[in-house]
């Protein structure tokens, strides 16, 4: 949620100077969204690890 956070914050900080500067900082931006969504997915599935491990057969 805090690389989200940052990813907007930067985008509209970035809109605010004009789209001179979005264009120029708009990697940036992609990189923290990226690295926001692929800590996401790795939450998820180590999530789902971790409860499978957990499970008593009967």
């Amino acid at each position: 949620m805090m690389l989200s956070a940052i990813g907007d914050t930067g985008y509209a900080y970035s809109a605010a100077y004009g789209p001179d500067s979005v264009q120029r900082d708009v990697w940036i931006w992609d990189i923290i969204y990226n690295v926001d969504h692929l800590c996401l997915a790795a939450a998820l599935i180590g999530y789902k690890l971790f409860f499978s491990f957990s499970k008593i057969d009967i």
